[in-house]
């Protein structure tokens, strides 16, 4: 890596930076970048402590839960506006979508939704936001066992085994045809990708700003001076 800096036109202009953290973590990909095969006794010492905080926050109280739904219904929406952007199935996206008898049912998870909305938001159903549910459980208890367990296609799997283990693809369901289970699954397996796709791209960046806080960016400033300038 070079950072800008004032020194002899031979060089360019540019120095080599020794010791700089140039680690970065792909969201779509398995986090094991984090786990150092040379970490010493007391980075695990480190690790274990981290991990049984982890344990400790992975059952939120009750106004953190409420805040995490909210959070929740609100990527929820995203997920919905993605499927529906290239969803050829007029019967899928109303299964999507909040209809009346949905409104008492995810009231409560929907306050920051509506505060947030200028009229382009959409209200996903209750059976899309449980789904997503599901899978904002299942990263945190991947989390809790370690980031080098969180492999997407894994946790697609879990996700949509836990999705019909609770009923909830029946309510997702858009026909009664011999193929209406393969597309449901199918449906429920880009609720969850898509889910997925965004919070694991936040928890790698999580994991990049506890690995090098400072970013590359912010240290390396342009001090470029062109003579007579």
């Amino acid at each position: 890596m070079l950072c800008m800096n004032t020194k002899c036109i031979n060089t360019g202009n540019c120095t080599e930076q020794e010791g700089e953290c140039l680690t970065r973590i792909s969201a779509l990909k398995t986090l094991n970048s984090i786990c150092n095969d040379d970490m010493t006794a007391e980075e695990n010492d480190e690790e274990s402590t981290r991990e049984d905080i982890e344990l400790d926050m992975s059952v939120p109280s009750e106004e953190e839960s409420s805040f995490i739904n909210n959070i929740v219904t609100y990527i929820s929406g995203y997920v919905v506006r993605k499927i529906c952007s290239h969803s050829s199935c007029s019967k899928c996206i109303c299964k999507l979508m909040a209809d009346e008898k949905d409104v008492e049912k995810i009231a409560s998870d929907c306050s920051l939704l509506l505060k947030r909305d200028q009229g382009g938001l959409i209200v996903p159903s209750h059976a899309v936001i449980s789904v997503c549910k599901i899978a904002e459980n299942t990263v945190r208890d991947a989390k809790t066992r370690g980031l080098e367990t969180m492999k997407k296609s894994k946790l697609v799997d879990t996700i949509l085994l836990k999705t019909q283990e609770r009923g909830w693809t029946g309510e997702l369901s858009c026909n009664d045809s011999e193929d209406s289970v393969s597309h449901v699954n199918n449906l429920v397996r880009q609720i969850a990708s898509i889910y997925l796709t965004a919070r694991l791209h936040h928890l790698a960046k999580e994991s990049t700003l506890e690995l090098c806080p400072v970013t590359l960016r912010s240290t390396c400033v342009n001090v470029v001076q062109f003579k007579g300038n």
